[in-house]
C-alpha cells in the first residue's frame, strides 16, 4: 500500500510539474512573439529614419550644389572679379 501511495504522489507531482511546464512554455511562446513583434516595428522605424535622412541629405547637396553655383555666378561677375583681385568694388571708368 505504501509503495502504491507514494507511485500516486510522484504521479501527482510529475502532474503538477507537467503543468508548470506547459504554463511557462506558453509564456515563452508569447513572450517571444512579442519580441519578434517589437523587433519587425523597430526595423519599420528605422527604415523610416534611414529614408527620411536620405532624403534630408538630397536636399542638402542640392541646396549646396545650388549655393556653390550662385557663387560661382557671382564670382565672374565684373564686381565681384574686380573686388577680389583689388580690394575695390570701383570699375575703372565706372559701372
Amino acid at each position: 500500500a505504501t509503495f502504491e501511495k507514494r507511485l500516486k504522489d510522484l504521479e501527482s507531482k510529475l502532474n503538477t510539474v507537467s503543468q508548470q511546464l506547459d504554463k511557462s512554455m506558453q509564456q515563452l511562446d508569447s513572450t517571444v512573439a512579442a519580441v519578434q513583434d517589437n523587433y519587425q516595428r523597430f526595423e519599420a522605424n528605422v527604415s523610416r529614419a534611414n529614408e527620411d535622412i536620405t532624403q534630408q541629405l538630397r536636399n542638402l547637396e542640392g541646396r549646396i550644389t545650388d549655393n556653390e553655383r550662385l557663387i560661382d555666378r557671382r564670382w565672374w561677375t565684373p564686381r565681384y572679379y574686380y573686388r577680389s583681385r583689388t580690394g575695390s568694388s570701383e570699375l575703372e571708368g565706372g559701372e
